[in-house]
């Protein structure tokens, strides 16, 4: 699995740039934010990433005639003061800090086991 570089199943990345034009935000990825904590369940926050992993992957029927299109989701990973968090199995992910902006930019945001 490769990641970021859109080779994976999924894309992990930062949040979209401010000066992306807003026409073209409606085929940007939404964003799926997950705030985790030191001692984190790690099968809680795998359950939330593979369900919009399995989401990228679906194909909506398409209408006569149109193309369709798989729902674009990315990740992005949280905590209050970012950086590496280890999870209850010692295994670490990489976050960004919980800030305003992030929180903003976020379509949704998950809490995984708060």
């Amino acid at each position: 699995m490769v990641y970021a570089n859109g080779m994976g199943r999924l894309q992990v990345v930062r949040g979209v740039a401010p000066d992306v034009p807003p026409a073209d935000m409606a085929r940007t990825a939404k964003r799926i934010g997950i705030l985790i904590f030191e001692d984190f369940s790690l099968v809680e926050v795998s359950s939330i990433s593979e369900v919009f992993s399995l989401a990228n992957q679906v194909r909506l029927p398409a209408d006569a005639g149109e193309r369709t299109e798989a729902p674009n989701y990315s990740l992005l990973f949280l905590s209050s003061e970012g950086g590496s968090v280890a999870s209850s199995c010692s295994m670490r992910i990489w976050s960004e800090s919980l800030e305003t902006r992030w929180m903003n930019e976020c379509d949704a945001l998950f809490i995984a086991g708060g």
